[in-house]
């Protein structure tokens, strides 16, 4: 008797268990689009390519240093400044609101880029 007890006990906790992991978290929806990669931007023969991009505001950008010395990744008016960046290393910024950002490598000046971030996008 004790046993038929602990058997459906047993077969209930597992039921719940498997029910739980399969439910969604809260405020998650089962049929959500996986968040968009970010926008990459090779920094690579002391240039930003490409060195323009259009983006929906909300969106984010990944500069990659693939040159063979540093560099940095800093916009004119302090909106974003990856710091120094070597061969390798990556910065990320999300942009929140819409406007036009022109940026440079704060150790190559000729280097310059321009993101247009827009509410209705690319």
């Amino acid at each position: 008797m004790i046993a038929r007890h602990i058997s459906r006990l047993l077969a209930s906790l597992a039921v719940g268990t498997l029910v739980a992991l399969a439910w969604p978290a809260p405020g998650a929806r089962a049929d959500a689009p996986p968040s968009p990669s970010p926008t990459l931007i090779v920094i690579r023969n002391y240039a930003f390519m490409p060195a323009s991009i259009t983006i929906k505001t909300g969106s984010t950008v990944q500069w990659r240093n693939d040159d063979s010395v540093s560099h940095t990744a800093t916009a004119a008016d302090g909106t974003f400044d990856s710091k120094n960046l070597d061969r390798g290393q990556t910065y990320t910024f999300t942009f929140a609101k819409a406007g036009t950002y022109a940026y440079t490598c704060s150790y190559h000046p000729n280097m310059t880029g321009k993101i247009v971030v827009s509410d209705t996008g690319q």
